[in-house]
This record gives structure tokens, C-alpha cells and sequence, in this order.
């Protein structure tokens, strides 16, 4: 988790156990955080970036629990066509203020809860929200019609090679 400004999208909260008692939060991009986010994304456009949420106490943790939405738009890897996304993510993280704990040991639980640990009492709600869409975002975004391109690629004996079958289809619209 990112403590540091420099993100493209970036809305620091303290975490201080005396002022949390469910503690709302939310934040949206701006226009020119959004076009920042689009660019490491590497898409076409990035709108509607918002995280919401609650802080709270979990013990000696922070607790996270929000959601974070986005429209995001890519290009189809079959087509080059733009493709919209509407990503709608729900989060529960725990954070702990503090060095991050060393052992020469480490066990890993794949049932325990994953903690972030902060050196400063401070979160990045942006940067939560980036990486949460980030990992939500398709892998290999696809146009409505991009199985009948590809079905056409193989079913068509005149030329297998992708932009032939492109070149055709583009000189058919």
C-alpha cells in the first residue's frame, strides 16, 4: 500500500485511534487524475474514479472496508476498438502503523487475513483505489464482435494473416 504522494490519484488519511469511530470517507478524482490513471493503466480513458468507505478499529488494526468504481476504457486486443468497462470493486483491508514485523522465519496462512503495514499513521485512499481497479481491470478486454473477427480468421482460406482479415473487414464497413 502507497503512503506516497506521487501517485496519479492520491487522498492521504490519517489513522489516529482516538478520531475513528466508523469513520466515513470519500474521494474522487479529478479530471486530470483521472486522464494520470488512464495513462499507467496504459487505457483510453479513465472516468468516474471515486473510492468510498469506513474506517474502524479492528483490534490493533485499521480496518478498510469500501468500494472503489471506475469507467475504464481499453482497446479490444482483437480489434484495436475502444471497450468499456464498468468496474465496481469492494475492499476489506487491514492496516497496521509501524516497522513491519522481521523474522528469519516467515509462515505464510493462506486463511489469515493479509495486513499492510505503514511506517507513518497515514493511507492512501487513492492509491487503494488504483491498485484495487488495477486488479480488476480485464486482462484481454474484448469487442462485442471480436469472437466473429476471429471466427472469420480461421473460417476465411483466402489469407490466416490478421490483417488481412482486419484490412477485409474494415474495407466491408
Amino acid at each position: 500500500m502507497s503512503t506516497s504522494t506521487e501517485a496519479p490519484f492520491s487522498r492521504p488519511l490519517a489513522l489516529r485511534a482516538a478520531t475513528v469511530d466508523r469513520a466515513g470517507f470519500d474521494a474522487r478524482a479529478s479530471a486530470a487524475e483521472a486522464a494520470a490513471v488512464a495513462r499507467l493503466f496504459e487505457a483510453g480513458r479513465v472516468e468516474g474514479l471515486e473510492i468510498t468507505g469506513s474506517l474502524s478499529l479492528a483490534g490493533a488494526l485499521f480496518r478498510l472496508e469500501g468500494r472503489a468504481r471506475a469507467t475504464v476504457e481499453q482497446a479490444c486486443v482483437v480489434t484495436g476498438e475502444p471497450v468499456s468497462t464498468s468496474l465496481d470493486v469492494t475492499f476489506d483491508r487491514y492496516v497496521a502503523v509501524g516497522p513491519v514485523p522481521t523474522s528469519a522465519e516467515v509462515d505464510v496462512d493462506p486463511d489469515e487475513r493479509d495486513i499492510d503495514h505503514v511506517e507513518e499513521p497515514v493511507v492512501d485512499l487513492g492509491a487503494i483505489a488504483v491498485e484495487e481497479l488495477a486488479l480488476a481491470l480485464p486482462a484481454y478486454p474484448r469487442a462485442a464482435d471480436a469472437d466473429a473477427l476471429l471466427d472469420d480468421l480461421e473460417a476465411d482460406p483466402r489469407d490466416d494473416s490478421p490483417f488481412a482479415v482486419l484490412a477485409r473487414r474494415r474495407g466491408a464497413s
